[in-house]
This record gives C-alpha cells, structure tokens and sequence, in this order.
C-alpha cells in the first residue's frame, strides 16, 4: 500500500497552523524538512476515513499549535497542474506509511506528492502550484473545537 494512490473518492486532511490572522496560504503547503528527506517526499494528510481528526492531531505532535484543518478530494487535488514545457507539473496523493507505529489510525498517513521543486525549476511554478492547493484548503477550511 506505501506508496499506492489513494481512490479519487477519499477525503483528506490537512492540519494547518496558519501565518496571518487565519488566512491559509501557499507556505501551508511547504514541505517541512522532514517531509522533503522522507521517503515519498510529500506533504503529510491523513485519509479521513481511516484517521480521524482527534487521532491525526495526536500524530502531527503539539496538537494545540493546530488552530485549522483543511478536509481535501484526492480527485479534486489531482486536477491541480502547471503546465509548463517541460515538466508538466502535477500534484498526487499517495498512502504513507508510518514506520514502527501500530496506534489506531496510523494507516490513515498519506502524502500529496509532486511539491517538491527539483533543481532547475523555477521556484514561482512551485509557488504557483501551493497557491492552488491553497485555495482549494480555503475554500474546505474548518477550525479546530
């Protein structure tokens, strides 16, 4: 499953500690150190129907940092692309597994792949391309109880 694409039908969510008086914006969806040397290199989310809320704020560590979450269609992220000659550039979700970690929900982890800018690239096409992931968070934005 570590790697599959998740079905275009799953929701996924995005814990979000936004910058500026709640607005979410393309640094939401910077991949984190961590995120940039793990093995998929993706954006961490959690597949709804397999984590809920309450459990994926506990994964994501500091829970009270959290103030947003973004609930996200795979099918509808999948639909973000900058096409530019060459690369043509696309956004995925994809399972990711958690290692060494059996707690209730974990099989929920997955990653938005394609964020990560390789070398070359401009760095405004990757902004680009947050800026539409952040747009589509804002407009399936919910506080946190």
């Amino acid at each position: 499953m570590h790697g599959e694409p998740l079905d275009a039908l799953e929701n996924v969510i995005r814990l979000l500690k936004p910058l500026r008086d709640g607005i979410v914006t393309d640094a939401d969806f910077t991949l984190s150190p961590a995120d940039e040397f793990s093995p998929l290199q993706s954006l961490s989310v959690w597949a709804e129907n397999r984590t809920p809320l309450a459990q994926a704020l506990v994964f994501m560590g500091k829970p009270e940092t959290y103030s947003l979450y973004a609930v996200l269609n795979v099918g509808d992220i999948r639909t973000l692309s900058i096409e530019k000659e060459p690369p043509q550039m696309v956004l995925d979700v994809v399972w990711g597994k958690l290692e060494n970690d059996n707690r209730a929900g974990a099989e929920g982890h997955a990653g938005i792949t394609g964020l990560l800018r390789p070398t070359g690239i401009p760095k405004l096409l990757y902004k680009e391309l947050r800026r539409k992931i952040a747009d589509l968070a804002r407009n399936n934005l919910h506080s946190l109880p």
